[in-house]
């Protein structure tokens, strides 16, 4: 079963990696066979995509990255800042249920002076 599965999955992989050779097929062709012009345009075209997209953007400049960190860590307090309130309120809950539910009573004592005086 696993056998089959994984060979479905390879099908599949190898059906998607066809079809996107296929659609890009034309424009490779289309580019100009001339190598020492097409690189140097192939270089320029990959160095401006390289220094305009966002990665290397965020890791040349550290603000923006510190920002991310603190603004990621500020979420993680806060989460865990309400799970331990919500933690707290049940606790709370649980031991007022207790005293309330207690077969102690507050006549227990009075209770206790009377036997007591009664006896002495």
């Amino acid at each position: 079963m696993t056998i089959l599965v994984l060979f479905l999955l390879f099908l599949a992989s190898a059906a998607a990696l066809g079809y996107l050779v296929g659609k890009r097929l034309p424009e490779l062709c289309a580019l100009p066979e001339e190598n020492g012009k097409s690189l140097q345009e192939m270089r320029v075209r990959t160095g401006e995509l390289v220094s305009n997209s966002k990665a290397v953007h965020y890791l040349r400049s550290p603000d923006l990255s510190l920002q991310k960190l603190l603004s990621f860590l500020r979420i993680v307090s806060l989460r865990a800042e309400h799970k331990t309130s919500q933690w707290l309120e049940q606790q709370r809950k649980r031991s007022q249920r207790r005293k309330e539910s207690a077969s102690f009573s507050d006549r227990y004592w009075e209770k206790l002076k009377g036997k007591r005086g009664g006896k002495a």
